[in-house]
This record gives structure tokens, C-alpha cells and sequence, in this order.
């Protein structure tokens, strides 16, 4: 029986501590992440990295784009985007 994780931080944790394991475990840590918060401006950003690392450069844009779209405070997304 598979246990489904609904704590979005927990999956974006796992995220985090898998990043140097290999970069498509990350991104569907925080693809599930962004399923279960899609207003969490962090988790799209991470996974933005993380699909910048696999050379997936649209993806990567979009994910920082919507990172920015949701909070354009943050100065740590448009040093990244350059």
C-alpha cells in the first residue's frame, strides 16, 4: 500500500536533500509539491533549478517566471533569471 505524502514542505524537503542524488528525483519532488500548493512562489523556483541542471531551459523559465508572477518582491529570483 502506497502512502501519498500531502504535506507539500515535506516533499520540497526531499527535494532539497535529493538534489545531488540525481536532478529528475527533485523535480518530482517539487512537481507534487506545486500539485498540492500552487501558490508557494519557493517551490517553483526550486524545481526551476532543478530543471535548469537537466538542461529542460523552458520549463526552467516557466517555473521561474510563475516563481516571480507570485511574488516579485524577492530579489533572490531575478539575480537567478540573469
Amino acid at each position: 500500500m502506497w502512502l501519498v505524502e500531502a504535506n507539500p514542505e515535506r516533499r520540497a524537503e526531499k527535494g532539497n536533500f535529493s538534489v545531488d542524488l540525481k536532478y529528475g528525483e527533485p523535480i518530482s519532488h517539487y512537481t507534487h509539491a506545486v500539485k498540492l500548493y500552487p501558490l508557494y512562489c519557493t517551490f517553483h523556483n526550486n524545481r526551476s533549478f532543478a530543471f535548469l541542471n537537466v538542461q529542460q531551459y523552458h520549463h526552467a523559465t516557466e517555473d521561474h517566471n510563475e516563481s516571480i508572477q507570485l511574488k516579485p518582491s524577492y530579489l533572490e529570483y531575478y539575480i537567478r533569471k540573469n
